[in-house]
């Protein structure tokens, strides 16, 4: 028996049960087979573990109704089979093992030093404890002392049981009713316009769609929604987190709310508060997603795997970590009872670990093979590339991505940073990986902001081919953003230079910095309408760059309709209208803007801009001129300011020429590198689309970009 039964107060909860017959071990989970149900769970170090099966308690709640013995191992792996002719099967584990090394008052935080080696052990039989593989939740952690390791709540004698507060998973004979996920064909990166959105944020105050919707998936899927996506003209939606999450017991104390859903309580499991019915949430997430694909867009999820929300050791004992923390979490070497924390979470995920990896793996599985998703942003993915400290890019977790069957087919994109030692990955990845770049959104910012060297923008712009070699023959893999959910939005880039948190409870010490933001000269809301109109012409020509660049753009969901945070940079814990999308307010200028743009970019060259780029850097015929129609050269590119240039990308039969003028005058541009003779018409001007010649100079007008046929191109 394990030690830490020293201070429960009650007899071996494993006395007496019921053992249950060996189990097929060959697929972890619960999962119905003939008769009943097979269990198989995960766990290297623990000496005990139990099933235990819950009923509802007819108050829409749940108790313990029975409890069995897994005894049964094949190495790490427990198995059993429970007899049982049930539909569905509501559950959770309990696990017993050695105490924690050296850990002593982890209530005050305090650490012996524990020995080289040691492992920071949570087991606690008292805890029942979510099965990581559960492919529902029915019922979310109730915070209580009891979700605790004694130590921390300074339990020395009786220790209440969690079984009435901890989450609970549940699987169902039939699984998800219907046929097999619909599947689009995967748009081309080179088509592809991403979107990134909130599931309940989108629709929460939409009016023209049902109340009982609004901030469900099934309002995000709703007609009103995909025709307005359709409209912009977006490839892909980027959803963020939809795996079920924690409300942190520290957020919910000071009366805010887990809003992004960087928190991760399951892998396997849809969030259920997002569901309509949130029995039914994994059938409306496989709705949602069919509904997508019908319309013709693909769903990409933003998921979590670098961390959990069971925090620091001081967090709560949800899941992972009472079955086995040493496997499941990366544990520090000079005070082994702590974990290692490059997420700044408290906790990384050891992916390191064979069975940990298998578990990410099956979980990217579930969602392509069980809901049709089409492809995953990994949040912090450098965290899953640790060996399992060490940067390794070529970790056990990239070499599993790269000949997996089933993920071969489906996008990948990498945020590739973490908080660790070498944390900062971006262009390391390799197809076929796409990043985020960070470098792209920092630079343009800058440059519309008149702070930034001009050949850091022309490389920007131009596919961050210092970043990314070679992408002009091994496919695009710059994911090109101005702003995304961690960050200001577009109107409040333009509004304001210092973020504005005081609302997170964090006295304004949280939150992305540097912001490479510019207020025009008035910090946060104006009436003036000169400060406004110039605050216009920046998004749009932030958006214009962004759209014009050589790479897969990015969009932040609800730049579009105008939507400002009040300066906030890191709402994560704002689930109120500071972080919604306010319909009301719909900036129809910018929708306009940005779906003729989207439109634009798929009809220049033959097959689009993406195409034409690939083209000109292959023929070295992309070239950078003054305004002069001289060639930028030598010191020239270390100018900085707001400094003007044109850029000239030709193909084999099309070629167009960019003109970006971020000045607060107008600018003439010389257009002799074309010879004369040949035509040249302005396909996109100050107010977006048009159609008409250009003579051999041009007055570009302030803070504009600027697009100008030439050719060929100009009878399309």
């Amino acid at each position: 028996m394990g030690a830490s039964w020293y201070f429960c107060g009650m007899e071996n909860v494993f006395d007496g049960l019921t053992v249950l017959t060996p189990g097929d071990p060959r697929r972890i989970g619960v999962h119905p087979v003939e008769g009943g149900w097979n269990v198989v769970v995960f766990s290297r170090h623990a000496s005990h573990l139990a099933l235990s099966v819950f009923e509802p308690d007819g108050a829409d709640g749940y108790r313990e109704a029975a409890r069995y013995g897994l005894v049964h191992r094949d190495g790490a792996v427990w198995h059993g089979f429970l007899p049982s002719d049930a539909d569905v099967l509501v559950y959770g584990f309990r696990a017993d093992g050695p105490s924690p090394d050296g850990l002593t008052d982890i209530g005050l935080g305090h650490l012996r030093e524990a020995p080289r080696g040691a492992k920071p052990f949570f087991f606690e039989p008292l805890k029942v404890l979510l099965d990581p593989y559960a492919p529902e939740l029915v019922r979310a952690p109730v915070w209580h002392d009891a979700l605790y390791h004694a130590r921390i709540v300074g339990g020395e004698g009786e220790m209440p049981d969690s079984g009435p507060y901890a989450p609970l998973g549940q699987v169902r004979r039939q699984g998800l009713a219907g046929s097999a996920p619909a599947r689009i064909p995967q748009r081309p990166w080179t088509d592809t316009v991403i979107y990134e959105t909130h599931v309940r944020g989108m629709t929460q105050l939409r009016q023209d769609i049902p109340a009982a919707l609004r901030g469900t998936y099934l309002g995000l899927c709703h007609d009103r929604v995909i025709a307005h996506l359709s409209s912009l003209g977006v490839t892909t939606v980027q959803l963020m987190p939809i795996f079920a999450f924690l409300q942190d017991h520290r957020l919910v104390k000071q009366g805010l709310s887990q809003y992004w859903g960087y928190n991760p309580l399951s892998f396997f499991a849809p969030e259920p508060r997002y569901a309509a019915d949130p029995r039914r949430a994994a059938e409306e997430v496989r709705q949602m997603v069919d509904r997508f694909h019908e319309a013709g867009i693909e769903v990409v999820l933003d998921v979590v795997f670098n961390h959990t929300a069971e925090g620091s050791h001081l967090g709560p004992t949800l899941s992972w970590r009472g079955l086995d923390a040493a496997s499941y979490y990366i544990h520090a070497e000079d005070t082994p009872s702590e974990l290692w924390d490059v997420t700044g979470t408290g906790n990384t995920v050891n992916v390191y670990e064979p069975m940990v990896l298998r578990m990410v793996m099956d979980a990217l599985r579930h969602w392509v093979t069980e809901y049709g998703i089409d492809g995953f942003r990994f949040d912090l993915a450098p965290a899953l590339c640790r060996t399992p400290r060490q940067m390794d890019m070529r970790a056990p977790f990239l070499q599993a991505m790269a000949q997996d069957p089933v993920l071969g087919g489906v996008k990948l994109i990498a945020e590739p940073w973490d908080l660790g030692p070498d944390g900062y990955q971006l262009g390391r990845f390799g197809a076929p990986w796409r990043e985020l770049n960070g470098a792209y959104r920092d630079v343009v910012r800058q440059y519309w902001m008149g702070h930034v060297r001009l050949g850091d923008v022309t490389t920007r712009i131009s596919g961050s081919r210092d970043l990314f070699p070679g992408q002009h023959t091994r496919g695009l893999r710059s994911v090109n953003f101005i702003t995304a959910h961690d960050g200001f939005t577009l109107a409040d880039l333009v509004a304001y230079e210092h973020k504005r948190n005081e609302a997170n409870g964090e006295q304004n010490r949280d939150g992305h910095e540097p912001n490479f933001g510019w207020n025009h000269g008035v910090e946060g809301p104006t009436a003036d309408p000169v400060v406004r109109d110039a605050r216009g012409q920046t998004q749009r020509a932030m958006l214009a760059t962004l759209l014009l660049s050589d790479g897969i753009p990015f969009l932040l969901g609800g730049d579009e309709l105008g939507r400002t945070q009040q300066g906030n940079n890191n709402a994560y814990c704002q689930d109120n209208p500071l972080s919604w999308f306010s319909w009301d307010d719909a900036a129809g200028e910018l929708q306009t803007w940005i779906s003729d743009l989207i439109a634009l970019r798929g009809r220049l060259g033959a097959h689009g801009l993406m195409s034409l780029y690939r083209e000109a850097i292959r023929r070295e015929t992309l070239h950078w001129y003054h305004p002069s129609a001289e060639p930028i050269r030598g010191s020239d590119w270390d100018a900085a300011g707001r400094v003007p240039f044109a850029a000239s990308i030709q193909g084999q039969t099309d070629w167009v020429i960019l003109l970006f003028n971020p000045g607060v005058e107008p600018c003439r541009f010389d257009l002799s590198m074309v010879p004369r003779g040949v035509p040249r018409r302005l396909r996109w001007g100050p107010t977006g689309l048009c159609d008409r010649p250009c003579d051999q100079h041009y007055i570009a007008a302030p803070r504009t970009v600027q697009l100008i046929a030439v050719g060929d191109q100009t009878a399309r």
